[in-house]
């Protein structure tokens, strides 16, 4: 049994059941292990949990990544909404997405600090990327705003906004008109140039 092993399992129990109701026992029962066997690899909970989050964090950037790179040829409104879409789909269809925006609003309180640091650690990096997204569009004059951070910051509100409707919100079809609606606003204003 290898280490990775003990984290998948381990990932199945936090996403369903949170840091709290995951214990060491269950972790093991599904990984085929005694309890103990755990602490060859890991120090305890904490630990183990913090390398699941940083397993998910890595592969949250990864694929972030991923999506600028893949829709980088289309138009730019079409690039900046398929990133959108592709941001709400995993979400919604994959769990380990689901678990990452989940727990950086419900982090375990006494590891508050190490979720954050991590989370904001990927925000900041996407957030670098889509400011020279937007920078190259306005020296291209793709778009009205003359200042890349005013539509980089509202873009990553937007963002911010569909995370919150994704994490509270049950009606799907809520979440559509939502996201349809704060895009529409969203691209007005950037192609009208409104900076601040």
């Amino acid at each position: 049994m290898t280490a990775k092993d003990i984290k998948a399992a381990a990932f199945k129990f936090f996403s369903r059941h949170g840091y709290e109701g995951a214990s060491l026992s269950q972790i093991a029962h599904e990984a085929g292990i005694k309890k103990q066997s755990i602490y060859t690899h890991f120090d305890g909970k904490d630990d183990l949990f913090m390398q699941v989050v940083h397993d998910v964090a890595e592969l949250e950037l990864g694929m972030k990544k991923q999506l600028l790179e893949d829709f980088e040829d289309e138009a730019f409104e079409q690039q900046l909404y398929r990133y959108v879409s592709e941001h709400k789909r995993l979400v919604e269809e994959d769990e380990r997405f689901f678990f990452w925006l989940r727990i950086s609003f419900f982090p375990p309180v006494h590891l508050y600090d190490e979720v954050e640091e991590i989370f904001m650690r990927n925000e900041e990096q996407i957030e670098r990327l889509i400011y020279q997204l937007f920078a190259k569009a306005i020296k291209a004059k793709r778009i009205g705003s003359q200042n890349p951070e005013t539509p980089t910051l509202a873009f990553m509100a937007l963002l911010d906004a569909l995370a919150i409707e994704l994490v509270y919100g049950a009606d799907k079809e809520r979440i559509k008109k939502k996201t349809a609606a704060g895009w529409a606003v969203f691209w007005r204003g950037i192609m009208a140039g409104e900076d601040t």
